[in-house]
């Protein structure tokens, strides 16, 4: 279970707020799930989205940004303990296990969730994946704003990339480097590719289909990716290659 507690320039406490949803945007206009009316705070000034067990914070293009940990981010992975500075408030990310069933499952509104896998709604993380091809794009950690991703998982040593098989980037190669990989085109169908201790997987974002994974839709649930493995979405074909 997810907490965020929110404190105000003085210190006190104005809030705390269960993340049991997909979304929670945060900003100045009353209309958001988190209402920090302050100057300093854009309208919508950012966003935090909750799969499963993960909290991924972006922020919507505010005017001061957001700070994790003294640190300026843009998309960043929370974790237990990270504190979240915007305008005048501050807010502190606090994560708990869930408790384990009868049967060792982590009681997840009823869900079983499989070790390593990521649940997740159709809806989330809209708008990540654009590059030159409008195919794929990479997380960068940092990237050329100087924005970091916070406290990344243990990745695996092998190298990977994906090649595309058609459309107007086929032949071309996208190596997997970073931590998390967005593909598809936003609006139509998008998916992450993440780079963890035990290999690659393969998430569905967004989309009303799921992605096809050597014919076969890869369902909700994260889907471990093996060499030459095949991924069609957003009308294109690509295959997934180990190095």
């Amino acid at each position: 279970m997810s907490i965020l507690i929110v404190y105000n320039q003085w210190g006190m406490v104005e809030g705390e707020h269960v993340l049991d949803k997909e979304r929670f945007t945060l900003g100045r206009k009353s209309s958001n799930d988190i209402f920090l009316p302050h100057a300093a705070v854009s309208s919508e000034h950012a966003l935090i989205i909750t799969i499963s067990n993960d909290s991924f914070l972006e922020d919507l293009d505010s005017t001061n940004g957001v700070r994790v940990n003294n640190l300026l981010v843009k998309k960043c992975v929370l974790q237990d303990g990270d504190e979240i500075k915007i305008g005048k408030y501050l807010l502190k990310y606090s994560y708990e296990e869930l408790p384990l069933s009868a049967n060792g499952a982590k009681n997840d509104s009823d869900r079983l969730v499989e070790p390593d896998t990521v649940v997740v709604k159709r809806s989330a993380l809209k708008d990540m994946a654009r590059n030159e091809l409008d195919l794929a794009t990479t997380h960068r950690m940092p990237d050329e704003s100087g924005s970091q991703l916070l406290s990344p998982a243990p990745v695996c040593g092998v190298k990977a990339g994906i090649r595309m098989l058609s459309g107007p980037g086929a032949g071309k190669e996208l190596g997997l480097e970073k931590m998390l990989t967005t593909i598809g085109k936003p609006g139509l169908q998008v998916a992450v590719i993440t780079r963890r201790s035990k290999g690659y997987f393969l998430t569905h974002i967004e989309g009303g289909n799921f992605p096809l994974l050597n014919g076969s839709p890869v369902g909700p649930h994260s889907r471990e990716l093996k060499n030459r493995d095949v991924i069609e979405l957003a009308d294109i074909r690509m295959e997934f290659v180990l190095k």
